[in-house]
């Protein structure tokens, strides 16, 4: 997971405030984005969108969705 998140800083131009804490069994990361005060949870799917996904407002709310 670290090379995965030097790669999204080095080739995607990440900042430092978008932090895996998990992948998906297609290599995709589900981040941390901390830009905005408070870390939201966030997707980034290597394959098709070079931007972030937003998935949740919250850590609590990320899993209030997976149950």
């Amino acid at each position: 997971m670290l090379s995965q998140w030097r790669t999204l800083q080095g080739e995607h131009g990440f900042g430092p405030q978008v932090v895996p804490f998990g992948m998906d069994g297609g290599g995709n990361l589900v981040c941390f984005d901390f830009s905005a005060g408070n870390p939201a949870v966030v997707s980034w799917q290597h394959d098709e969108a070079w931007e972030p996904i937003r998935v949740a407002e919250s850590f609590a709310a990320f899993l209030e969705r997976l149950i």
